[in-house]
């Protein structure tokens, strides 16, 4: 039997340079996606912080009870995207839209003009369809409540309710937001009064400007929501019969934080 003969010398380069060649595009694919992809995902998707001014383009009222305000897409042609508020109303038994005549409306109605030492508020704007079902008691009755539903969950939520007072043989308006851990603050202390979620005018004979914040609330809302509601009272029985028993108090753009990815 012959010598075995020798493994040729260009084999060996051959195999050699194949595994070289191998082990260079594994090293260096991953390293050239990750420098391009990451930063471009992280500058589009951090958390957008945003205001919902209601008298704009991007709040449209559909009707007294129901209005879409849309926050744009934060980065234009990114990941990111933008969301929408939507609001929608529904009144007690004893309670409608605008006034008692029927001749003003201005329910979920966003507002220019300065109410509370603020602009771009939201109306809500309501009154008793009989005098005589009304109570001294924040009854289900004798309210509206407004649900703000969030497409995107958001954190930091806080916002103003402004003009609560009162006014003799009419109404006493009282607010309650609830979702979430809910704290408000009065403005002025003399004219509102502030329990966990609840603002109350103090007095049965309180009307304040419009202007003024004297009769303004500061709700902040704790942790992360997707929706919120606002309960609109009129709690008082007293009524007169030349008196149009019509209430309303101005909401705040909202601000709040949101992940737009």
């Amino acid at each position: 039997m012959g010598e075995l003969s020798a493994p040729s010398a260009s084999l060996d380069t051959r195999a050699v340079s194949r595994r070289a060649l191998t082990k260079g595009i594994a090293w260096s694919v991953p390293t050239v996606v990750a420098s391009v992809a990451a930063p471009a995902y992280a500058a589009s998707c951090s958390p957008v912080s945003t205001t919902t001014p209601w008298k704009s383009p991007n709040y449209v009222r559909t009707d007294a009870t129901a209005g879409t305000y849309t926050v744009p897409d934060p980065d234009g042609t990114g990941p990111g995207t933008g969301m929408t508020v939507t609001v929608s109303s529904v009144f007690g038994a004893n309670t409608k839209a605008g006034n008692q005549a029927g001749t003003t409306n201005n329910n979920l109605r966003g507002i220019t003009a300065s109410r509370g030492g603020m602009t771009d508020t939201l109306a809500l704007h309501q009154s008793p369809k009989s005098d005589a079902d009304k109570t001294n008691e924040a009854t289900q009755a004798n309210s509206q409540t407004v649900t703000f539903t969030f497409s995107k969950p958001v954190t930091g939520l806080s916002f103003t309710i402004a003009d609560i007072d009162s006014a003799a043989y009419d109404f006493r308006d009282q607010v309650t937001v609830s979702g979430g851990v809910v704290v408000s603050t009065p403005t002025n202390s003399l004219y509102v009064q502030t329990d966990g979620g609840t603002a109350t005018a103090i007095g049965t004979n309180t009307r304040l400007d419009d202007t003024s914040d004297a009769g303004n609330a500061k709700f902040t809302v704790s942790g992360t929501v997707t929706s919120i509601t606002i309960t609109y009272y009129n709690t008082t029985s007293a009524s007169y019969p030349r008196i149009d028993g019509d209430q309303g108090v101005y909401i705040s753009p909202l601000a709040f934080t949101y992940n737009p990815c």
